[in-house]
């Protein structure tokens, strides 16, 4: 069965543990959760690892806020005007060097965005405490369990398009709610879920961030394809490029309000002048090769 657009990999997670699964999205954070629900994993190998992945953690913190004593901002019993130079002053933060800290991708680009500047440090903390695992298949829950913790300590919509701004006492006080969040606690939930949840995987697994003609270029005949391509004009990659940018970890170039990565992908399904060559070309290429295709539609 191959996944061809398989986002956050869920039907490749659950399908994967029944048959040899090929899981393809040209984003690289899906490749990261579908290693994740497709690994096979001893973790008997690792009875400490929580606990080993936050005393590093940990230890990039202290060294950063010894280094950077002053970044220390306080949302308690402060006016509209207060909260938002209080953001401010953390969103200029991507005007600052650091180049005294090897790791700093987080707290120099996102701060006082969608995480306040404490989550962010601890987004980068974790990460750098995830790469010390980088030859192991942990690895992958690892970052996993970073993404789920960025995902509800964000302040945003549910996804990376835009975050909020406070324009008013009661938009303040909900921001405040996320802003006074730990990254550290849904971390260690989510990880601690996935060690329950995974283990032991038989089957022969292909992971890969390719384009959908390329992935099924590499498929092999008669291989099952379930395709579910974006429906909207707006660009997925819109929405997930933090999750995209902590996988790569690439120190990318950031424009406009969202913090946007200059060279997020634009997908061929959500332009008007291309989405119909686009269906064309997916058609043509699973007949080439003698596959079933299951369509997942959206209707109006």
């Amino acid at each position: 069965m191959c996944d061809l657009f398989a986002g956050t990999s869920v039907v490749s997670g659950a399908l994967g543990h029944n048959v040899n699964t090929y899981s393809n999205d040209i984003q690289e954070y899906s490749a990261v959760f579908a290693k994740t629900y497709l690994g096979n994993y001893n973790w008997e190998e690792y009875p400490r690892i929580i606990d080993d992945v936050i005393v590093i953690a940990q230890e990039y913190v202290d060294n950063v806020m010894k280094s950077y004593p002053d970044l220390v901002f306080d949302y308690t019993d402060i006016t509209l005007n207060e909260f938002n130079a209080l953001e401010q002053l953390q969103q200029d933060l991507i005007s600052q060097n650091f180049e005294d800290i090897e790791h700093h991708l987080f707290i120099k680009n996102y701060s006082g965005t969608y995480w306040s500047f404490k989550q962010c440090l601890w987004i980068d903390a974790l990460r750098v405490a995830a790469e010390e695992y980088s030859n192991s298949p942990v690895y992958y829950p690892l970052l996993s369990s970073i993404m789920y913790a960025m995902a509800y300590n964000a302040q945003s919509t549910g996804h990376y398009a835009q975050y909020r701004d406070a324009n008013n006492i009661a938009s303040m006080e909900d921001i405040i709610i996320y802003r006074n969040k730990s990254i550290l606690p849904f971390f260690k939930k989510k990880l601690n879920e996935l060690i329950e949840y995974t283990g032991k995987n038989k089957y022969n697994h292909t992971i890969t961030s390719l384009d959908y003609i390329d992935c099924l270029d590499h498929t092999p005949n008669g291989t099952i394809v379930y395709a579910d391509p974006p429906y909207t004009f707006v660009h997925y990659s819109r929405f997930y490029h933090a999750l995209e940018t902590l996988v790569r970890y690439d120190y990318p170039d950031v424009l406009f309000k969202g913090r946007y990565r200059t060279d997020r992908h634009q997908s061929p399904f959500c332009k008007k002048t291309t989405v119909t060559q686009a269906f064309q070309e997916m058609f043509v290429k699973i007949e080439e090769k003698k596959s079933k295709l299951v369509l997942s539609l959206l209707y109006p």
